[in-house]
């Protein structure tokens, strides 16, 4: 077949679809857009409904951890202020008590001449840390600060005494 005939084969197939486009209509109305959608009302078309309650309980679940955590962190949070609080206590408790031993220490070293004396009133005071109850605490103290008053003969004995035993009976539980 030379060119001259393909040619021809050409023209007689697209002339072919021609007449089938204008006789039937279909494909005249397929291109047309504004006939396209004639039978469709786009007021009638809904939008599609998405079902969302998976992602909802999703994120109810993180709320809820998100929730607990924070909750689980102010508990700890709580915890370890309660813990340095406890801490702080008992160094301040292990201060005072050095203090104390420290100024027992002092005196004992200084009062050569009443030592023997100071020494008995020192395990006095020391005694009103054995007391079962708030009542023989303060007997045991009231006893103890009348003695010291009788024995200590000067300001700065007196003084340190009274403090050891003020020390001691507050550092009771009740």
């Amino acid at each position: 077949m030379d060119s001259k005939e393909v040619f021809k084969v050409i023209q007689d197939n697209a002339k072919g679809l021609e007449r089938m486009r204008n006789s039937s209509g279909i494909f005249k109305e397929a291109f047309e857009p504004s006939k396209l959608f004639e039978s469709v009302k786009m007021a009638e078309l809904a939008p599609p409904q998405i079902d969302t309650s998976y992602t909802q309980s999703l994120l109810d679940s993180i709320q809820q951890s998100k929730a607990e955590a924070q909750q689980r962190e102010a508990e700890e949070q709580q915890r370890e202020a309660e813990y340095k609080e406890s801490v702080l206590s008992s160094l301040q408790g292990i201060e005072k008590n050095t203090a104390l031993l420290t100024e027992m220490t002092s005196l004992l070293q200084t009062s050569n001449e009443k030592q023997d004396e100071l020494f008995k009133l020192m395990v006095e005071i020391l005694e009103i840390m054995k007391s079962k109850d708030q009542k023989e605490a303060d007997t045991k103290f009231t006893a103890v600060t009348k003695k010291i008053t009788a024995f200590a003969d000067n300001a700065n004995t007196l003084h340190s005494l009274i403090n050891m035993a003020g020390t001691v009976y507050g550092s009771l539980p009740f």
